[in-house]
């Protein structure tokens, strides 16, 4: 891939070989859904797929990038960065930049990826976190992982305007290999939990993208505030839903049916992602699915982040053999689902999705067969 990184670098820029390439996975979400902006608990694994990103410096003063996936340019001078606010390809990198305050020099800067975008993988976080790495290594900026994980976040928050948590930019920078990453989104302490070797994760795509800045995530992290300013009234030491008991009790006469649904989710989502650590630990791959099938309910039905197409490829997912478990991964509102199968399953499974599944256009689904990885590096 280097090759091919530093061939197209010298065709689109004219120039000799970049200074720097860096790459950055995408991720799947095991299991913890919309829990990370009530400060709770997730399960992510970086995934064998990444957005690679080159540079070197130029004789102007403004970041030239190319987009090999789209075939375009684009140009911005430094004092016209922050004009640059919103949702586009360029944007989520040009956040970095703005809130890292590098230096004004000159900068093209070469984006491939095979990371697919708006399929739940989180191709957003890639390229910001796979941003960050190589701004500090050009301008010799000192800033420790975490410090750069809450850049990355800030940038797609208050650059791009998705009001993400922060899990995506932390297992895009610390990933590691053949282990999923168990994540406190409240103290941030975090530990790793080994894939079992028997088994294979599966990635399949609904065919339904979706862009979290026009849907409903806005809209659910809104619930769970009012949620919050509800509930303080009988918990004042409440700071966000986490802090309430696993079981349901008094809290649920306090909230509308909306808000009730909303917060049983995460209260009970959190408290799936400890279970599935434990039966991790001991082997259980039936406990694990199972754990992953209640999350996709509880998404479907509490949450109200699924769409039918998951639901589908769910249900078909679960009638493949060898499956123990699947379920939606990402915000929802389209993107991908996870399926969890034994070892040497794998194109069994796939076999019977593409025999009974096909996308909103109809055509077969895309789907990886995937590996977990390590975090964004130098290459």
């Amino acid at each position: 891939m280097i090759d091919k990184i530093q061939s197209k670098f010298r065709e689109v820029f004219n120039s000799a070989q970049p200074e720097i390439v860096v790459r950055a996975p995408g991720r799947v979400n095991f299991i913890g859904e919309h829990t990370d902006y009530q400060e709770g608990f997730v399960l992510p694994g970086a995934i064998e797929r990444y957005v690679y990103l080159a540079a070197s410096f130029s004789g102007k003063k403004e970041i030239t990038l190319y987009a090999d996936t789209f075939g375009e340019y684009f140009t911005t001078s430094f004092t016209d960065i922050k004009k640059q606010k919103g949702a586009f390809w360029y944007s989520y990198l040009l956040g970095v930049a703005h809130f890292l305050q590098i230096p004004v020099k000159g900068i093209n800067i070469l984006i491939m990826s095979n990371l697919p975008a708006g399929k739940g993988l989180s191709s957003s976080a890639a390229l910001e976190t796979g941003a960050a790495l190589l701004f500090k290594r050009l301008f010799n900026i000192k800033l420790n992982d975490l410090e750069t994980i809450k850049i990355c976040q800030r940038a797609e928050n208050d650059f791009v305007g998705v009001p993400c948590g922060i899990m995506d930019q932390f297992i895009s920078l610390k990933g590691k290999k053949n282990h999923l990453l168990f994540l406190d989104t409240r103290s941030l302490d975090f530990s790793y939990y080994p894939f079992p070797q028997n088994a294979s994760l599966l990635v399949v795509d609904t065919g339904v993208k979706r862009k979290l800045n026009e849907v409903g995530y806005e809209q659910r992290k809104q619930e769970c505030e009012t949620s919050v300013k509800i509930l303080k009234k009988i918990y004042p030491q409440l700071k966000t839903l986490r802090d309430l008991p696993p079981e349901p009790g008094e809290w649920e006469d306090f909230l509308p049916r909306p808000l009730r649904k909303r917060v049983k989710h995460v209260v009970s989502e959190n408290n799936r992602v400890k279970e599935t650590c434990k039966a991790l630990k001991r082997g259980d791959l039936s406990r694990v699915g199972e754990l992953l099938v209640e999350s996709h309910q509880s998404l479907r039905d509490d949450y109200q982040v699924s769409c039918p197409e998951a639901d589908r490829l769910v249900e078909i997912s679960l009638k493949a053999e060898g499956v123990y478990g699947a379920r939606m991964t990402g915000a929802g509102f389209g993107g991908s689902i996870v399926i969890l199968c034994e070892k040497n399953k794998e194109e069994t499974v796939i076999s019977h999705i593409l025999a009974n599944y096909r996308t909103p256009e109809g055509e077969k689904p895309f789907y990886l067969k995937t590996s977990l990885e390590e975090g964004a590096c130098e290459l």
